[in-house]
């Protein structure tokens, strides 16, 4: 069964693998803890029975509106419905 909860600091690790498994580009740890730090960004995990990341989603929100800033699943957790 997949949890979603808030992401935390040391979620990092495993975001990270997401994100190169997804992104050509992919962001670095720094930009992540900026973002967690951020009173505007607001960032989930998706996480199996055993604590593995397998996917994370981000947006700020401003106001009356929210900005998707990222959107991810784990090569090994796709077409899963991880990211729904």
């Amino acid at each position: 069964m997949t949890k979603i909860r808030r992401m935390r600091h040391e979620d990092i690790p495993g975001v990270l693998l997401v994100e190169q498994e997804s992104f050509s580009q992919p962001w670095s740890a720094k930009a992540f803890q900026q973002e967690l730090e951020s009173p505007i960004a607001y960032y989930l995990v998706a996480e199996d029975k055993d604590g593995k990341i397998l996917g994370y989603a981000g947006f700020w929100g401003i106001l009356d509106q929210g900005d998707i800033t990222n959107i991810a699943v784990g090569k090994d957790a796709r077409r899963s419905g991880v990211g729904r």
